[in-house]
């Protein structure tokens, strides 16, 4: 189809026809060390957190898998400390998420500390990433863990929860004999002690973090009924490659779920049209999918016992921002599938004219649509169609490209246009410009976003710098704020004072918040020199 100079492809949008009921939504994973002292041994600080916690709520992702130690909690077997540090920086996460609207699936059980190896670990196995030796104790422990964050912290946003990572590799999980058969019985001893505790009904469990899909299915054969969601993991397969790889486990483990709990790219110029982070999403949901977790949020120093690895440089949407503020291209893409498909939303049928273009749509419980259209060249144009379930509404338009640079603010594509769809669609003539494009068109609120300028900056003690702040889909001024006693003071047209009479250098945040009562926020970071 062309208009004027413009090739077309028509995506269609059927309303009558609901491929499934429940897209959870786009999710990330996080290790939450941040706070730990290994970062912070390489500069992590509490203003650094403030630009953390700014992006997760920008971004909104639908659920987070949130990795755990045992060792934070229990320094002693059957002992469980509640304010550790490292159990207060795991919580700094949680109450990032809970903000944000996130659902969290705690994955409880990953590496195992130094200090709990000796009991914790089975002998002949490796210690730092052994299999519990005790599965009752094991179990005891998820479930003190889960009554404790749930019932007495408030974590009602806890949904899920899973065990050790990707057990099939030598890497997470060493356990005697078949590894299946001992993790099918972590599975059923966890099970039952959450049904004798009343809990078992809070929580999904899901399982078994795999890469290797015989385990899904010997899972099938052998624990299915404690089990709710089989989920896998997918890393270097193309878009073709993944219908199948979807299909054998959806199709084997029917009619429980499946979910993809881990994708990415090392690089962002790795993903595309031939495998990238939008059309994955768009295959998952169209296939049945129940999530898509992005590997991984940010990137950390991880810690005991795995001090020297580091995460930082690869499949990351940002790195540490104790190294650079800038995130990676990647942060772009997957910022919009995130903040812009509903949570457990319906997915709807559609169809392209075009074998250069893709797409998935997204209706919410309140009538909100969210349509995904990916483009191999983003100069074509789009035509969208709703079909026997009009909308009504207007079309908010986000657009990512290759062409994004990216930046200090890390602000999410801004909106790119406006459509009405009362009469039953709209065309776009012209989405992204030459190139591969994915186009984001929603019912949605666009996120109000505020730019801080300059980003980072330093001042002397006792002297003041300038900054200022634009609103971005948004209308009205900026609130300023200093977070922190004694860090200084800010006036109302964003003149930061630093204070008298500090020792050492001290990394401040200041925060500029849309006056309009939006969500929207920018942060910068300013060091205070003696």
């Amino acid at each position: 189809m062309t208009h004027g100079n413009v090739t077309t492809a028509k995506v269609r949008v059927d309303g009558s026809r609901v491929l499934h009921d429940d897209f959870l939504g786009v999710g990330v994973n996080v290790i939450p060390v941040a706070f730990m002292a290994n970062n912070a041994a390489h500069g992590y600080e509490e203003a650094h957190w403030e630009i953390d916690r700014q992006r997760i709520a920008a971004l909104r992702p639908k659920v987070a898998r949130v990795w755990f130690q045992v060792d934070w909690m229990e320094p002693e077997k059957g002992v469980y400390d509640w304010e550790r540090p490292q159990m207060q920086a795991f919580r700094a996460y949680l109450d990032a998420f809970r903000e944000a609207g996130t659902e969290v699936e705690l994955n409880f059980g990953w590496k195992v500390g130094r200090d709990i190896q000796e009991w914790f670990a089975i002998e002949g196995c490796e210690g730092r990433i052994s299999a519990p030796r005790d599965l009752a104790a094991f179990a005891a422990s998820c479930s003190a863990a889960l009554r404790e964050l749930i019932d007495r912290r408030g974590y009602d946003n806890i949904k899920y929860v899973a065990f050790y990572n990707e057990p099939n590799g030598h890497w997470d999980f060493d356990a005697p004999g078949d590894p299946r058969e001992y993790y099918a019985n972590m599975l059923r001893t966890v099970h039952e002690r959450l049904v004798a505790d009343g809990l078992r009904e809070r929580v999904r469990i899901w399982g078994p973090e795999e890469v290797d899909m015989t385990w899904a299915l010997y899972m099938k054969d052998h624990a299915d009924e404690w089990i709710d969601e089989y989920t896998f993991h997918i890393y270097g397969g193309s878009y073709d490659d993944l219908s199948g790889q979807i299909a054998k486990r959806r199709d084997y483990v029917a009619p429980k779920p499946v979910g993809m709990t881990e994708f990415g790219w090392p690089h962002p110029e790795e993903s595309g049209w031939d495998a990238g982070y939008a059309n994955y999403v768009i295959q998952a949901a169209n296939e049945g999918l129940h999530s898509a977790l992005i590997w991984q949020l940010n990137g950390v120093r991880c810690e005991d016992p795995d001090e020297g690895v580091n995460t930082n440089g690869v499949f990351t949407l940002w790195d540490s921002v104790a190294d650079g503020l800038a995130p990676n291209r990647s942060f772009y893409v997957a910022s919009l599938l995130m903040r812009y498909i509903p949570p457990h939303s319906q997915v709807l049928a559609t169809s392209a004219s075009s074998p250069d273009v893709r797409a998935s749509a997204f209706r919410s419980a309140e009538g909100d649509v969210t349509v995904v259209v990916e483009c191999k060249d983003g100069a074509r144009g789009v035509e969208l169609e709703f079909a026997n379930a009009p909308v009504g509404k207007t079309f908010h338009k986000f657009v990512y490209t290759d062409g994004i640079a990216p930046e200090d603010n890390a602000l999410l594509p801004a909106c790119a246009g406006r459509f009405d769809a009362e009469a039953g669609g709209f065309a776009d003539e012209a989405p992204a410009g030459a190139g591969y494009a994915v186009a984001v068109y929603t019912t949605l609120s666009p996120l109000t976003q505020v730019e801080v300028t300059p980003a980072r900056s330093s001042a002397v003690a006792g002297r003041t710098v300038a900054l200022s702040a634009r609103v971005i889909d948004g209308e009205g001024g900026v609130r300023w704020s200093v977070v922190g006693e004694g860090n200084g003071t800010i006036d109302a047209e964003g003149r930061y004072a630093a204070p008298e009479g500090i020792a050492a250098p001290r990394l401040v945040a200041v925060k500029a918040e849309s006056a309009s009562g939006s969500a929207g926020c920018g942060v910068a970071l300013i060091t205070v020199l003696p």
